[in-house]
């Protein structure tokens, strides 16, 4: 038997568990440094750990070679999940503070439809004009709402804002008309 520890997903503050759990002392927690060493002699493989440590950073495996491919695959899973987490993030930056802005804006006289979104860190407002439409007036009017000024070139003028079925912006759409 193995103790396997997965040290990047240690999380203990202020104090860790299963070191408090541990009936052997295998694992103790240095409370300066904040990290956990395991004397893996000690451990008796009671499973204690497994069950108090909220964060799954210990694992019981066969053996040395078990305990490197779950290292490899659970370094995989983090890199693979932070990647698309940062993509999920990139995406609802893009989206969720402009839904709030697209609502003030929308009372701008002229508008027939508008979606705002955020391309390349620059705001970019897809304005859909009914007559009587003034950009210049629309620019200063949309720049008393957004935290960097919008400039006139980035309000785009388009026959119709791309939606699916839903009646969603066709984010894809929409940036390939610009």
């Amino acid at each position: 038997m193995f103790l396997y520890v997965d040290y990047d997903a240690c999380q203990h503050e202020p104090s860790c568990k299963a070191a408090e759990c541990c009936p052997t002392g295998a694992i103790t927690y240095n409370t300066e440094t904040r990290k956990i060493s395991v004397n893996k002699g000690l451990c008796n493989f009671c499973g204690e750990c497994l069950k108090t440590c909220p964060y799954a950073v210990f694992h019981i495996v066969e053996n040395e070679a078990e305990a490197k491919r779950l290292d490899e695959k659970l370094r995989q899973t983090r890199n693979t999940f932070e990647y698309y987490l940062k993509k999920f993030f990139q995406v609802t930056k893009n989206i969720i503070p402009y839904r709030e802005l697209e609502g003030y804006l929308d009372d701008f006289p002229g508008i027939k439809d508008i979606a705002v979104l955020l391309v390349d860190d620059e705001l970019k407002i897809f304005i859909v004009p009914e007559n009587g439409f003034d950009k210049i007036k629309f620019v200063e009017f949309a720049n008393k709402f957004t935290e960097q000024p919008v400039p006139a070139n980035n309000v785009i003028l388009l026959e119709q804002i791309p939606r699916t079925k839903t009646g969603k912006i066709h984010f894809s759409q929409i940036l390939g008309q610009t």
